[in-house]
């Protein structure tokens, strides 16, 4: 062997070792339970802010075990074992692990509060697998984002001057890349509406250095160039959370969002977008697979769905993968009482890459569908720009769930977050017969019963001979026939009957003041057929 030789094996072997000692691994830990916890719900000012405290009221939402820190003294015994403790999750009763040892998690998992211990990844590790696909601004100078505004007729909420007013927005992302210096946001960081901004991923970051998709999802929702470019929450503020590690994709930045979410929480945001998504990895055993895609496998889909029953209506993108191998939606998509958000383009036909649904468990997915082909927005240098991709979409339809949230509050109308959304669902375009890759459709957010005037009366359809309309004001449906009806039946969204009246006229008024809202079925028998139709209390 010659002396070369000798050199380079020595030089690889040294290599190696150096790559094992700098290596930091992820895991998961979750402990059994929350016992002798110093924390306690009769006084939740400790670990929750003032505005989350505020939010739940407004939804008569109580504080339960899930608002408790994870014990200290659990925690403080597994960082005695040598590890270091990167982040905690009290809705899942777990935390995130950071260590260089990996033999160490033998005495992690010894711990008798122990439940479980997962390898989620390595630490800032970039690989030649390829990443996932976000959308990436073009340079195009395509002047106002009215059309995706007009598409959902969202102009009619900032008419009635609902644009997210002290609405709080906390923005899921991977990155907010000059998002301190770009004048698209000028007016929010004067009126101080960036309420904070923060990295889960590593604490000493800028997330001003990061990424730029996440400053693009901003601008969206709140950039602002007078007389060129305003976004579908003008008024909200927005707090800034970087969950996502854009050169690697490991199941540990699922864990990063969960605890982004939590964060947010309880600051009191009031509204979540989330552009991100998980599918595949770099380490293929971490995958999921779409079995798993039914709302309660990846712990991101279940805190989305605990973040929406504390009272926070959670937007997250569908995915872009409609038009490759893996072609559904991701997760936290997959998340109940969520709004999943699929893409369409200008003329409201659904773009070819917005992942399609359903559920694994048939539950509709996406639930709605907004611009996301060429949706115009603000990049990094503050030039309005087009981009593709469902991680547009979804902030065109969180920035006006927050102008509605805003109306609802200034109107002083209290409905709960799934009633919220069941109102958005009731007025897509594609209600009545939803698709794979639309969901329910576009909505339309003129027909919301906030938006009808008082004493207006709403036409909801008229099918041949049988006509419905909807008086919100005093809640009173009248269905009218010119033939004879033989009877009308009203069904909740269980399908539970909820009344029925028989032998009528030609004209019938039913009074649903007592009602709770909530979307219904109405079901009309008449002597040549039978006709329903579904609408929003």
């Amino acid at each position: 062997m010659n002396r070369y030789s000798i050199f380079l094996i020595v030089f690889l072997f040294f290599t190696q070792c150096n790559r094992s000692v700098s290596a930091e691994y992820y895991f998961f830990v979750q402990f059994t339970d929350k016992n002798n916890s110093p924390y306690s719900l009769t006084n939740p000012g400790e670990f929750l802010s003032s505005r989350s405290l505020v939010r739940r009221a407004a939804f008569q939402i109580a504080t339960d075990s899930a608002d408790l820190p994870v014990n200290p003294v659990y925690v403080n015994q597994v960082k005695q074992t040598g590890v270091e403790i990167h982040s905690r999750s009290k809705w899942l009763n777990g935390i995130t692990i950071l260590t260089s040892d990996s033999s160490k998690m033998n005495l992690v998992r010894a711990l008798p509060f122990v439940r479980l211990v997962q390898f989620t990844g390595l630490k800032g590790q970039a690989t030649t697998v390829p990443q996932r696909t976000k959308g990436e601004p073009q340079t195009n100078d395509y002047g106002l984002a009215l059309e995706q505004l007009q598409q959902l007729n969202g102009q009619f909420l900032h008419e009635k001057n609902a644009t997210g007013h002290g609405i709080l927005i906390g923005v899921l992302d991977a990155g907010f890349k000059n998002a301190d210096i770009n004048p698209a946001f000028a007016d929010m960081r004067t009126s101080g509406r960036i309420a904070g901004q923060i990295s889960i991923v590593d604490p000493t970051i800028n997330v001003y250095n990061e990424d730029a998709h996440g400053a693009a999802v901003l601008s969206v929702m709140g950039g602002y160039l007078p007389d060129n470019f305003q976004g579908t929450a003008p008024d909200a503020s927005y707090l800034l959370i970087q969950t996502e590690y854009a050169p690697t994709e490991f199941l540990s930045e699922v864990d990063f969002w969960v605890r982004g979410i939590e964060y947010a929480d309880s600051v009191g945001v009031d509204v979540i977008n989330s552009s991100l998504g998980y599918t595949t990895f770099d380490d293929p055993a971490m995958n999921f697979r779409y079995e798993d895609m039914n709302g309660r496998v990846s712990r991101a889909s279940i805190a989305a769905e605990i973040a929406s029953s504390k009272g926070i209506i959670v937007c997250n993108s569908a995915g872009n993968d409609g038009n490759k191998t893996w072609k559904y939606i991701g997760s936290p998509a997959d998340a109940r009482n969520i709004l999943s958000v699929g893409s369409v383009d200008k003329t409201g036909l659904p773009s070819v890459f917005s992942s399609i649904g359903p559920a694994f468990d048939q539950r509709v997915k996406p639930e709605v569908t907004a611009r996301g082909s060429s949706t115009v927005l603000v990049n990094t240098a503050g030039t309005v720009s087009t981009a593709n991709g469902t991680s547009f979409s979804s902030p065109v339809m969180a920035g006006l769930m927050a102008s509605y949230l805003q109306l609802l509050r200034d109107k002083q109308v209290a409905i709960s977050v799934e009633q919220i959304i069941q109102r958005i669902i009731a007025t897509s375009s594609s209600f009545n017969s939803p698709t794979p890759q639309l969901g329910y459709g576009i909505p339309d957010f003129s027909k919301l019963p906030e938006m009808i005037p008082a004493l207006s009366v709403e036409a909801l359809s008229g099918q041949d001979n049988v006509q419905v309309s909807l008086n919100l004001n005093e809640k009173k449906i009248e269905v009218e026939s010119t033939i004879p009806m033989l009877s009308i039946s009203l069904f909740d969204i269980t399908g539970s009957k909820a009344l029925k009246s028989k032998n009528l006229n030609s004209s019938v008024v039913l009074d649903l003041s007592g009602f709770p809202r909530g979307i219904y079925l109405l079901s009309v028998q008449t002597s040549s057929g039978h006709y329903t139709h579904k609408l929003s209390l």
